[in-house]
């Protein structure tokens, strides 16, 4: 009976495809838009040859300088667009939920289609701005996707 509930756990979690993203610091411009001391951070993420649930980090810099900050995230496909209607998560060191994959985050990321504005899980289900700490990096899970070697670029305007 061990064998039988082993094999089929192992057949189940064999069955689950995990690929790979890399999100690295691209610079940070001046929105159009902007405020005195309005920046936006710009990370690009690339997913690798396996298609599934990839996982990857905000880099150190870029949290840095959105430190205390209110902010909101655009999401831009890039060349070569992810999967229409893939799901966003990003959620912190400490394990907080900044955005969730079934709520702000549902099919937010699209193969050509910009996607603007997404905010933060707020009480009673309203959204709210996103509010990073520079020590709690963020890990963005992106699921649904299934375009080999697509990449979308993620736009963070922070305003003081």
């Amino acid at each position: 009976m061990k064998r039988i509930f082993l094999a089929a756990l192992f057949t189940l979690y064999a069955s689950q495809a995990i690929g790979a993203m890399t999100c690295v610091d691209s610079g940070q411009i001046t929105p159009e838009r902007s405020g005195t001391g309005n920046t936006l951070q710009v990370v690009t993420c690339t997913f690798d040859t396996t298609p599934g649930t990839a996982v990857a980090t905000i880099p150190t810099g870029v949290m840095a300088r959105l430190d205390n900050k209110f902010c909101w995230i655009d999401i831009v496909p890039g060349a070569t667009g992810p999967t229409d209607n893939s799901d966003l998560q990003i959620v912190d060191s400490r394990g907080l939920t900044i955005i969730s994959a079934s709520g702000s985050g549902l099919n937010v990321i699209d193969n050509t289609a910009s996607t603007f504005n997404i905010m933060g899980e707020g009480e009673a289900g309203n959204v709210a701005y996103l509010h990073p700490h520079a020590p709690y990096q963020w890990t963005v899970t992106v699921t649904n996707n299934a375009v080999n070697n697509s990449s979308f670029l993620m736009y963070i305007e922070a305003i003081q």
